[in-house]
């Protein structure tokens, strides 16, 4: 497809990033390891996306671990709130849809509800079973945003709020206001190129960014068969990532096959 870079930031996980970093290739686009991770807490829900990050680096390991393990109990809840719903549910199956080593999460049980024909699609699944306050939500004991960009600098990469324009802002609260305090705490920029950002928003975030001094990154958020409407490398109306106003910090720190 003609990438130069590729960033693996799976959920809360350096898991793909770790085996993607022992199979690089000279044909390969060079590789940013990354991660994106739940948070949740004051100022209010988002994913952090950590770029540059050393997926060995010990604290960012043990965070993980911890957060495994509440997403495990979260899971587990999940699991047996589909049974209660007359839909008999086994994590083990569920499992089945994440890969090896990876995080169950509520993709896989979107997954599951399709296979097993309680479903029509992903959306149908959050709608219903899935997404916030659905019948079968369950919320996970997670980070903190500030404690998402800390773990992230402490694991030497840069903090950036993934696809900004998704965030669910309480009454009264401004997006630039959002942005503002997560930037107080130390995040240091904005995902600004998403396949679901129209133009005239990735114009409204840039030029939030420059007046923040935040830099800008880009994602095409694909993950694989189970979003078939995402595109590898591509943004909004299918168009690629601007690359000369990407980061350049993150090209820096892209690792090619002489690593």
């Amino acid at each position: 497809m003609g990438l130069t870079h590729l960033a693996i930031t799976d959920h809360d996980t350096t898991f793909g990033v770790r085996e993607g970093c022992h199979i690089l290739s000279a044909s390969m686009p060079k590789l940013i390891c990354g991660i994106e991770l739940s948070c949740s807490g004051a100022p209010g829900k988002c994913h952090m996306l950590g770029l540059g990050i050393d997926p060995e680096n010990a604290t960012l390991c043990d965070t993980l671990t911890r957060v495994q393990r509440a997403r495990d109990e979260r899971n587990a809840l999940i699991a047996g709130r589909l049974t209660q719903l007359g839909m008999p549910c086994d994590i083990n199956d569920v499992r089945k849809y994440a890969s090896d080593d990876g995080v169950v999460g509520r993709p896989h049980f979107a997954q599951w509800l399709i296979a097993s024909g309680h479903c029509n699609d992903m959306h149908h699944a959050f709608r219903a079973y899935l997404g916030d306050d659905a019948k079968a939500y369950m919320p996970v004991d997670c980070l903190t945003p500030a404690e998402g960009i800390s773990i992230i600098h402490a694991a030497g990469g840069r903090a950036y709020i993934a696809h900004p324009m998704l965030l669910r802002l309480k009454a009264h609260e401004t997006l630039e206001q959002r942005i503002t305090v997560l930037k107080d705490a130390g995040m240091d920029g904005i995902e600004v190129y998403y396949p679901e950002h129209t133009p005239v928003q990735s114009e409204r975030l840039t030029r939030m960014a420059v007046k923040l001094g935040l830099t800008i990154t880009a994602g095409s958020d694909y993950h694989g068969t189970s979003r078939p409407q995402s595109i590898l490398g591509r943004m909004t109306d299918g168009l690629r990532a601007p690359i000369d106003q990407i980061d350049p910090w993150l090209l820096e720190k892209a690792i090619s096959p002489a690593h």
